[in-house]
């Protein structure tokens, strides 16, 4: 709490002499206001509230107020706007059914340049047909997603991500150019996007589809992506990567489904229990982190953290291993598609 600044008072021609000031707690808190916390109490019972007006202001933004024969009466509170409450996520089906018509009714991939959207996924080893699958597509301009925010709000965007209020109008975030990936669960809904971004400038590359600390807006959360989902059913093993666009990248070439965190350190601590749960055929799990977490200890700690949990939910654990000239197993697999040797792990 700053200082809290004082000067004499007078009543019906009497000095008044406050005393020692002291800070408010738990057990003692503002006469006044009735709070623990900011506000001051003089050990005559006089008080300084920071939060009901008195005709006395002091120093330090609060009011005086003090009682028995001096007794000056509380005006009324502060009244403040009242800031709305985050709206709660949406479900899973709504956000799959609207991301889904955003998707396919409004937004394209941009294509007829040599440096657009689709040639550079194809720099990366997908062919135009996983690409469509997949249902890639730039990020629009600022206008223009405002215009599809206009044509989705009769679905309702409360709830989902990337999606604010102004007023009564629903707004689209403007991200700048990029790429919007994606990010689906186990059963190929669309939980939310990534955006793999033109220009990070001193950014991230990849970011989240987000409105969160938007007036209306909502945090999209940081999901976990599933893909080639439909390949679980049959699967005895999972590889484990970091990020959705490698993720897909990898599963397009080795036709096996493959689980991506955005990042390391983002599959939570459940994340092998409700895996087993959800594929108790699955036997094996892959880790593929990229060939870094050799030199990274932060990223080798998160592998080893990842390998505990598990094995301690009953599954075989290997990690996958490539020269180091190639960071990702993307990279490995684009530069010489070639099998990637696996290391078990001991128990």
């Amino acid at each position: 709490m700053p200082r809290l600044q004082h000067s004499p008072d007078s009543h019906n021609g009497k000095q008044w002499s406050p005393g020692r000031l002291r800070r408010v707690t738990r057990r003692s808190p503002c006469k006044v206001c009735h709070k623990p916390d900011y506000c001051g109490v003089f050990d005559d019972g006089a008080a300084i509230c920071m939060r009901i007006r008195s005709d006395k202001s002091t120093r330090n933004g609060g009011w005086l107020h003090t009682f028995g024969d001096t007794y000056v009466a509380p005006a009324k509170p502060i009244t403040r706007k009242p800031v709305a409450a985050t709206p709660e996520i949406a479900t899973i089906e709504r956000r799959d059914g609207i991301y889904s018509t955003l998707l396919r009714g409004h937004l394209v991939l941009s294509e007829k340049r040599d440096d657009s959207h689709r040639t550079a996924l194809r720099k990366r080893g997908l062919s135009d047909e996983e690409i469509n699958r997949l249902d890639y597509r730039s990020a629009p301009s600022p206008e223009y997603g405002c215009f599809v925010a206009r044509s989705l709000a009769q679905h309702d965007l409360r709830g989902i991500p990337g999606f604010y209020r102004r007023g009564d109008k629903w707004l689209m975030r403007d991200f700048g150019p990029g790429i919007l990936i994606p990010v689906r669960d186990e059963h190929a809904r669309i939980q939310g996007f990534q955006i793999r971004r033109d220009d990070p400038g001193d950014g991230a590359k990849y970011i989240w589809f987000s409105s969160a600390n938007y007036t209306g807006g909502t945090s999209s959360g940081s999901p976990v992506h599933y893909s080639k989902a439909h390949l679980l059913p049959d699967a005895d093993e999972i590889i484990l990567s970091e990020g959705a666009l490698k993720a897909d990248i990898v599963a397009n070439f080795l036709g096996q489904p493959v689980i991506a965190a955005a990042g390391v350190n983002n599959f939570g601590a459940t994340f092998g229990e409700d895996l087993r749960e959800k594929f108790p055929h699955i036997t094996t799990a892959t880790i593929a982190f990229d060939s870094d977490f050799r030199s990274k200890p932060p990223v080798r700690s998160a592998l080893e953290s990842l390998r505990t949990q598990l094995r301690r939910a009953g599954f075989k654990v290997n990690v996958a291993l490539w020269p180091d000239k190639w960071k990702g197993l993307d990279d490995y697999l684009l530069a010489t598609a070639q099998p990637v040797a696996q290391e078990e792990v001991a128990a």
